[in-house]
């Protein structure tokens, strides 16, 4: 397995094979109108740059050697149409630069290890395009792939397993692992990474993630959105677990939230779970009355941007929320009785003290 062992394999490069150049077509020009076509919704002159976050093992990009904090950037210059299986599709053809120098011109799926980062922008696209892959490749072929597709409010990811046998012996000998975050409305990919596993080399890895583009809805630099925050009870007791919400939204989509609370210098952290309401909740376990209360939330996206709330806090009160329940109608109604006896009597007594005086009164005028 020369090719295996050269690690010239890179992204979704193994297609390359498979995919006839197809029929150019002119810049601006449409895709045929035959409804059978994925096409780009990305024109000539549009663009993507990325930002190189992580490589290890001399992985190449263009031919290039690439270090943490490269910029890559493509411009798409013309289009065409290719054909995998049944599977029509229109395709780029591209400028790569890097660090702002031209390493290359190249169309398609890409080449000579450029990781491909313009797709057709249809949800179908990527379930229809790995099955013709996997039928393309066939049974006798020393590849095994497996993926899985999800898709979410602004993305689809899409996760891609490769599995190289010796051709001789069917034993595995290389890997490839490919992570794709592509923004659904445009196509754009907005997060790639490749990692490659070999039982004879080290471990290489190329993460690169999107940075610019002339589609600026597909750039998401941010962590999520946190609003909305909430307690109940506000006023706890010693007694009283609080629940905390929130609303946490984000254009790449949630990857996950932490509740952290504390005082006198010690934090806890719990995870929020999300709601079908779209709130994200936790609950802090009762603490001691007195005490002050301090938190905040942190929410992660899924293309790795963090983002905190602002600190928030309670005072836990002396005695418990819980209400005492009120006394119940016939306990009501005995008191009730009660209260009218001790007026007649008192009005009885003070009608007797009045007849006693009027009646000395009299005797005394005798």
């Amino acid at each position: 397995m020369a090719m295996a062992r050269g690690g010239v394999l890179l992204a979704l490069m193994l297609v390359l094979s498979f995919l006839p150049l197809g029929n150019h077509i002119a810049p601006g020009s449409q895709s045929p109108p035959d409804g059978n076509t994925y096409t780009l919704a990305l024109s000539p002159g549009d663009w993507a740059e990325y930002e190189v976050r992580k490589v290890r093992g001399g992985l190449t990009v263009g031919g290039r050697e690439v270090s943490v904090g490269d910029r890559v950037k493509y411009v798409i210059v013309d289009k065409y149409i290719g054909e995998i299986g049944s599977l029509s599709m229109e395709l780029p053809i591209f400028d790569v630069y890097i660090n702002g120098e031209l390493a290359g011109q190249y169309r398609g799926l890409g080449g000579e290890a450029v990781p491909p980062v313009f797709f057709p922008a249809s949800d179908a696209f990527w379930e229809e395009f790995l099955e013709e892959l996997v039928a393309s490749i066939g049974n006798d072929s020393p590849f095994d792939i497996s993926y899985a597709i999800e898709i979410g409010d602004a993305l689809t990811e899409v996760r891609v397993e490769i599995e190289i046998r010796e051709m001789c012996c069917e034993v595995p000998v290389f890997e490839i692992q490919l992570c794709y975050q592509v923004h659904r409305a445009t196509g754009i990919a907005v997060n790639f990474t490749h990692i490659e596993r070999s039982i004879s080399g080290p471990e290489r890895i190329l993460t690169l993630i999107l940075v610019g583009s002339s589609r600026p809805e597909a750039v998401d630099l941010d962590g999520p959105s946190i609003w909305g925050i909430r307690v109940s009870p506000e006023e706890p007791g010693p007694n009283d677990e609080v629940l905390v919400e929130a609303r946490i939204e984000d254009p790449s989509g949630v990857e996950k939230a932490l509740l952290s609370y504390g005082g006198d210098g010690k934090w806890e952290n719990i995870t929020m779970s999300k709601r079908p309401d779209g709130l994200y909740r936790a609950v802090i376990p009762p603490q001691p009355h007195g005490s002050i209360v301090r938190f905040r939330i942190y929410a992660e996206d899924k293309r790795g941007n963090w983002a905190v709330s602002e600190e928030r806090s309670y005072r836990v009160r002396e005695t418990s929320s819980y209400m005492v329940e009120p006394p119940t109608s016939h306990m009501v109604e005995p008191t009730r009785a009660h209260d009218r006896a001790m007026g007649l009597v008192l009005g009885g007594a003070i009608a007797i003290a009045l007849a006693v005086l009027l009646v000395a009164k009299r005797l005394k005028h005798r």
